[in-house]
């Protein structure tokens, strides 16, 4: 996959990150879901994108809002009289403050709803994810 940064996006520390992307996996082997459907979860056809718009309000501080979203399509993988496809969303927004240390660190605090509607019975998903992480560079 292959991106296009956009930068000075609306003001000059505001940029826009775009990722599209397309998948083909051919991991061959299969196994059975909860409703004795056999599924071949390494199968599978996928298109989809990230975006994200970040803006640096200072020097060690910025925040960035976006979404992911993919379309799967397993091509092994029955459900009723057809294969198994998922739709993935997950809006995201994070919160980075660099060198809050007396370091090279940044942490990121992170805000993401994550969504799977699916043809399978049991891949419907809705969730909530906060994360903190902190990184150093030496």
């Amino acid at each position: 996959s292959a991106g296009v940064t956009i930068p000075r996006l609306f003001d000059d520390r505001g940029a826009l990150t775009i990722v599209p992307w397309a998948r083909w996996s051919g991991v061959e082997g299969s196994t059975y879901d909860l409703f004795n459907n056999e599924t071949a979860p390494g199968e599978y056809r996928e298109y989809g994108i990230d975006a994200n718009y970040q803006f640096q309000f200072k020097d060690t501080v910025s925040v960035s809002a976006g979404a992911l979203a993919y379309d799967r399509e397993y091509t092994r993988s029955d459900i009723g009289s057809e294969n198994r496809r998922d739709f993935y969303v997950a809006p995201q927004t994070t919160v980075t403050v660099q060198n809050f240390l007396p370091c090279q660190c940044a942490m990121n605090l992170t805000w993401r709803w994550r969504v799977n509607d699916s043809n399978g019975p049991a891949a419907d998903y809705d969730g909530r994810q906060i994360s903190l992480g902190i990184t150093a560079r030496f």
